[in-house]
């Protein structure tokens, strides 16, 4: 069943594309509900330096979306998301991401 993690995966496939065989150490999952990305450190110190970097809100995170359609314009979002950017009066979400 270890076979099926994440962790396992991910590492058998570094496996693969390097031919080492190296320990990986998951640090941290970010913001669930847009995409739930998962960082891996690939050595103790790594891990522990993402780690705390994640701990004191040291990490800045930029995120991007990809759009079917076209805006009117451009569109510049500094707000959290779900309460800006609504270019027209479609629909809108009840997330609370940033």
């Amino acid at each position: 069943y270890y076979k099926n993690t994440l962790s396992y995966i991910v590492r058998d496939h570094l496996e693969s594309q390097s031919g080492a065989d190296e320990p990986l150490y998951p640090v941290h999952r970010l913001d669930r509900e847009t995409s739930g990305i998962v960082v891996f450190g690939r050595t103790e110190q790594a891990s522990r330096a993402l780690s705390d970097d994640f701990r004191t809100n040291s990490v800045h995170k930029e995120y991007h979306t990809v759009l079917v359609g076209a805006l009117p314009g451009p569109v510049d979002c500094h707000l959290p998301i779900m309460q800006c950017c609504r270019v027209d009066d479609g629909p809108t979400t009840t997330l609370r991401g940033r």
